[in-house]
């Protein structure tokens, strides 16, 4: 894809009218881009920004290279319904493997999140875990997309550091999710955090009946909460 085909598929336009700041942020930050690039006036020059952003990377000034795909892949991932940005999923996945809940998490909260999927396996479960799920030469967002999108379950787990870039990004999609009943959506509070941080973070998410976590020694009471929400 070059910069002449964005322009012809009028995707800059859409960009400069769905992207806000936030989303911005989170974007460029996905792709390498630096945030300090974004000017204080973006809001007033959106097109004008996003023209820029195609032309360095089509420059190869960017590790993406002359490859604009990252990108389109960036922005179909953060923004799933918007039909100029969806994307058409490899038939060839469908044969992927089979998961019962799907793990969204910050990658802050790596370490305990890596004890809580081996205890899940070891009580039965076969939780979705990107560092287990995505193997090499994947299109990330293409599979995260798709399978949170099969999941019957989504388990959020919010730190004391808040949510990382992708994970808003998922979040989004599990509550899109939750809200037309293709999901159950269990949001779980790691050791020390306060309901009240997640109302302030994400009033939507803080909706659903959440789990509170104690005692982060103990993996397996956590683990044993989810799965008696999990119809196996």
């Amino acid at each position: 894809m070059n910069l002449q085909d964005i322009y012809k598929n009028n995707i800059l336009d859409t960009m400069a009218s769905i992207i806000d700041s936030t989303n911005a942020e989170i974007i460029l930050g996905s792709i390498g881009y630096p945030g300090s690039r974004k000017p204080s006036n973006y809001e007033n020059n959106r097109l004008d920004f996003w023209t820029k952003i195609c032309e360095t990377i089509a420059s190869g000034a960017l590790s993406t290279g002359t490859d604009l795909q990252p990108l389109m892949d960036a922005i179909a991932f953060r923004f799933p319904s918007n039909s100029v940005f969806r994307k058409t999923i490899n038939t060839n996945n469908n044969q992927s493997k089979k998961y019962d809940l799907f793990i969204s998490y910050s990658r802050k909260n790596t370490d305990v999140i890596k004890q809580i999927v081996n205890e899940m396996q070891n009580q039965g479960l076969s939780p979705w875990f990107d560092d287990n799920s995505i193997n090499p030469g994947d299109n990330f967002t293409t599979i995260i997309q798709q399978d949170i999108t099969k999941a019957k379950y989504i388990v959020v787990f919010i730190g004391n550091d808040g949510f990382g870039p992708w994970q808003e990004a998922e979040i989004d999609i599990a509550l899109d999710q939750a809200i037309s009943k293709k999901c159950i959506l269990i949001p779980v509070l790691l050791e020390g955090v306060p309901m009240q941080q997640l109302k302030d973070l994400k009033p939507l998410l803080a909706r659903y009946q959440c789990i509170q976590w104690q005692d982060m020694n103990d993996i397996e009471d956590i683990v044993g909460n989810i799965k008696r929400i999990v119809r196996m």
